[in-house]
């Protein structure tokens, strides 16, 4: 899900659940899902980018799928 959204609008976001950020209905913290700290976001593209190959291209994959529709 982390890479779906990342993928979507180049964020990680504040209280992340299993469902889509658009389709989260925020019911404690804060009263709106906020794009996470600077740091969050830049560990999230620094660990991207060490993946193996393989995982890499498995997760390119799977987010083109998710991309269409």
């Amino acid at each position: 899900m982390l890479a779906e959204n990342f993928r979507r609008d180049g964020t990680i976001r504040e209280n992340t659940t299993r469902s889509p950020i658009s389709e989260t209905a925020v019911k404690a913290g804060y009263n709106i899902n906020v794009v996470g700290f600077g740091w969050t976001n830049a560990a999230f593209v620094v660990f991207l980018h060490e993946l193996p190959k393989e995982l890499a291209e498995k997760l390119d994959q799977e987010q083109s799928v998710l991309a269409t529709k």
